[in-house]
């Protein structure tokens, strides 16, 4: 069965397996943390002290940790260094920061606003579902390593 297997798919096995590495998790899991505790401080400041629309405010918060994010997730979980492919590597980040901003919103708005869920509450159980999701695209989708070079593209 195993000549049956590409050499893409292979690859997509391997690339996977290597996901598991323990101290890439925590990394990611503290990386993410602080970006979830981030999010959610800004968010309440300005939904509290400045009257901003909480819908709003989730959106504005939301693009200013996907800067943060994607430098500590580059070069501190990741540990990418390269410098030749940033742009596509922030393109591709960014493309998932946009799906994740999407998703983000609609589920704030299904919790907050039908289901009746505390906002901070809403917020901090999304960045726990999308934050396992993004573990996955980031390690398959954004910082990919190269087999030529031994570097991400």
């Amino acid at each position: 069965m195993d000549g049956m297997t590409s050499p893409q798919d292979r690859k997509t096995a391997e690339a996977f397996a290597q996901s598991w590495n323990h101290r890439k998790l925590v990394k990611f899991a503290v990386s993410g943390g602080a970006a979830a505790v981030f999010n959610v401080a800004l968010l309440y400041v300005f939904v509290r002290w400045f009257g901003v629309w909480y819908l709003s405010a989730s959106v504005f918060t939301f693009v200013l940790s996907v800067f943060a994010h994607f430098a500590l997730q580059k070069l501190w979980v990741f540990v990418n260094r390269d410098t030749e492919r940033v742009h596509l590597q922030f393109l591709k980040f960014g493309a998932l920061a946009l799906v994740n901003l999407s998703l983000n919103t609609l589920g704030l708005y299904a919790l907050v606003g039908l289901l009746a869920v505390n906002y901070l509450l809403a917020q901090a159980c999304l960045r726990v579902v999308l934050a396992i999701m993004n573990y996955f695209s980031y390690e398959l989708f954004v910082f990919v390593r190269n087999a030529e070079h031994g570097t991400a593209s």
